[in-house]
């Protein structure tokens, strides 16, 4: 396989992710009750969006010009036999969080997203031979960085639905169910 039948493959499972994950973080917004853990998942979302809108930026410009674009220039605009899925495919995603799931599985599931889209970008960076691609997978890897550390810290710090909380948002305490 060419340098460039690798790179369209590596962008082609890379834009599938993004649409993937935009799917995921908008349905765990709406299935979570708490405004902070709403907010959070759709700005992962919109990330997700910004993430999708670069890698067809790069996959547009190497198809038209064989050239990866400058990373910052595609930044302002907003290997796939070894693919394994992240998140559901988008046809899938409407099923992927019951709407009995708690808001954790979902958090827990973004987790083990963003650990998988991590080692993805980074693989795809030391397989990419072109420094601006290689600049932009690394670029992704710290955004993705990013988002597992927003993920963590919003499992520790309880953000959404803590254990001991009810969807009403009392405590099991306060509502005498304990």
């Amino acid at each position: 396989m060419s340098d460039t039948q690798g790179a369209f493959l590596a962008l082609e499972t890379a834009m599938q992710l993004e649409k993937d994950g935009y799917a995921f973080y908008t349905q765990a917004a709406e299935i979570t009750a708490d405004p902070q853990g709403q907010r959070m998942f759709r700005a992962l979302a919109r990330d997700e969006q910004t993430h999708l809108t670069l890698l067809e930026t790069a996959y547009a410009s190497l198809k038209s010009t064989a050239q990866w674009p400058n990373p910052k220039a595609a930044a302002g605009k907003g290997s796939a036999r070894r693919r394994r899925l992240v998140f559901p495919k988008s046809a899938q995603a409407a099923g992927a969080i019951a709407p009995n799931a708690t808001e954790l599985r979902a958090l827990e599931r973004g987790i083990k997203a963003e650990k998988d889209s991590i080692a993805l970008y980074s693989r795809a960076a030391r397989e990419t031979t072109d420094p601006d691609g290689r600049a932009m997978y690394l670029r992704l890897v710290e955004q993705e960085k990013g988002h597992l550390t927003v993920l963590q810290g919003a499992r520790w710090q309880g953000y959404v639905l803590a254990p001991g909380r009810t969807r009403e948002g009392t405590s099991d305490r306060a509502s005498g169910r304990i």
